[in-house]
């Protein structure tokens, strides 16, 4: 049994040198924005700010155009990283380009494999792009200094503590909850584009109605979901680790349909 961790590599090397192009200067560009945004606002604003502890304040054409322009290109790249995903699995694995890809010395789990880690890897660059730019727009009033004041507040922590909270704990559940959303979408794309692809006819209506009937099966899942008496934290945790683990079932089931597909060679007309 070959060691596939190299083939994989390659695939994620591949993949990244086709969409990096595309990415890398979205990336830029918000980031850009965010930077600049942030080091527009004038001590005026930073004054009225810091007195009134609020965010709402006058901002001149320029500043405005700015925060437009910030919303708008963060919008363009989730858009943009959610379709390249489907995109770059249908015309790498299914399209004519398949019968190319699929001749190469590599197996089909390990195409599969590695356009998955690089798909999950761009969302996870998004979602921390997004952030840091966010962030970058109240540079200047001491954002990062804040969050430090934030997490070692005393007043806070002990509060935490009377329900057995911690920063770490919020923090980890969300950062699970989102690789598990993560994972969940790139499985889902998966699935239903290898079950749309064996389909001889009716693709389009056969596609609606995969979506349609999976998405429905995925919200009646949540009825499993006790009706837990939420009074401390760990109550609520349990609601998302459940959440969780729906989400890793169905993405373990998507994945699995998908890689049976390749296995058996039954994407390629």
């Amino acid at each position: 049994m070959r060691n596939p961790f190299p083939k994989i590599g390659k695939v994620i090397k591949y993949e990244f040198k086709h969409t990096s192009r595309i990415f890398l200067p979205i990336y830029a560009v918000i980031l850009l924005l965010g930077l600049i945004l942030g080091l527009s606002i004038n001590q005026d604003q930073i004054n009225v700010i810091l007195a009134t502890g609020s965010s709402s304040v006058s901002l001149d054409g320029l500043q405005g155009l700015f925060v437009s322009l910030l919303v708008l290109t963060s919008f363009a790249l989730s858009i943009v990283t959610l379709v390249m995903i489907e995109n770059r699995f249908k015309k790498e694995l299914i399209s004519d380009e398949a019968y190319v890809n699929l001749s190469l010395p590599v197996t089909a789990g390990e195409h599969i494999w590695g356009r998955f880690i690089m798909s999950f890897g761009w969302l996870i660059f998004c979602n921390i792009v997004e952030l840091v730019s966010f962030l970058l727009c109240f540079i200047r009033l001491g954002i990062f200094k804040g969050l430090k004041e934030l997490f070692t507040d005393q007043s806070i922590l002990e509060e935490f503590a009377a329900y057995n909270i911690t920063w770490g704990k919020i923090i980890g559940i969300a950062i699970v909850m989102t690789i598990s959303v993560h994972i969940l979408f790139i499985t889902f794309v998966y699935a239903v584009n290898s079950l749309k692809h064996i389909i001889k006819n009716m693709k389009s209506i056969v596609e609606v109605f995969v979506i349609i009937l999976l998405v429905t099966l995925y919200i009646n899942t949540f009825k499993i979901i006790p009706d837990f008496d939420i009074q401390t934290f760990e109550d609520f945790a349990k609601i998302f680790w459940t959440i969780i683990g729906i989400n890793l079932v169905y993405s373990v089931i998507n994945f699995a349909f998908t890689q049976f597909v390749f296995t058996k060679s039954i994407n390629l007309e």
